[in-house]
């Protein structure tokens, strides 16, 4: 396996998932032990959660660095060692939105076998141009030439609110890094009001490279996309077989 796989994905959001202030959601297929969870939260409101990510299966799921502007809130929140069996994840403490929101995103992600390895997940905020949004990192997680190949696999969110400057709502692809041997877009959504839309990207580089750039390109192009409307955030896996 080079890097990663994607298991299972799947979204949803307050509107059609929640009551309570709790966002509730299961994944598709039971989970299997060792395996990576990804929880993505993204909202039009500030704040988004004030709560935890919990599920049916006690995992333990920490908070990785987000964005929480004044309009917009994006983050990203992993469990690096998810138990096997069924489950259904919790969002506590939502603050529902009129537009639906918040929307949350899970995937269970496999990572290679690491009998002699090991694999590092490190978090990001991604930045923007007005061509292209992107998600760039310089990577400096130490390589032992003991052990077996080692990739950098990087997921990327990009949240856009269409509404704080253009109104124009937008369909996202993928613009992987020139020497990804693997990744595509997970999935991308559209909020319950139709207006704001998000989407997810993963992108495997591996050694000798010292970088991962991915993105995304946007339909329509016009009006170019400001800065205003955006939020990007990520995690970085690394893992040595």
């Amino acid at each position: 396996m080079s890097g990663v796989a994607i298991v299972q994905s799947s979204s949803t959001n307050y509107a059609t998932s929640g009551a309570l202030d709790v966002i509730t959601w299961p994944f598709t297929l039971p989970n299997t032990a060792g395996n990576i969870g990804l929880v993505w939260i993204s909202s039009n409101e500030a704040g988004g959660i004030i709560g935890v990510i919990t599920d049916t299966q006690s995992n333990l799921w920490e908070p990785f660095p987000g964005i929480n502007s004044t309009h917009q809130y994006s983050e990203i929140w992993i469990c690096a060692t998810l138990k096997t069996g069924p489950n259904t994840v919790m969002v506590n403490g939502c603050i529902p939105s009129s537009t639906g929101a918040p929307n949350l995103v899970i995937i269970e992600i496999q990572p290679p076998p690491c009998p002699i390895g090991s694999t590092a997940i490190h978090g990001f905020v991604g930045t923007l141009d007005d061509q292209q949004v992107t998600a760039q990192t310089n990577l400096f997680t130490n390589y032992n030439l003991n052990q077996g190949p080692f990739y950098h696999s990087l997921f990327v969110t990009l949240y856009n609110n269409s509404n704080s400057n253009t109104n124009t709502l937008r369909t996202w692809t993928a613009s992987l890094d020139p020497h990804a041997i693997a990744g595509n877009l997970i999935l991308q959504f559209t909020e319950a009001s139709g207006y704001d839309s998000g989407a997810i990207l993963f992108c495997v580089v591996p050694y000798p490279y010292s970088g991962n750039n991915a993105g995304f390109n946007y339909t329509p192009t016009s009006p170019v996309l400001s800065p205003a409307e955006n939020m990007v955030v990520g995690v970085l896996i690394s893992t040595q077989m």
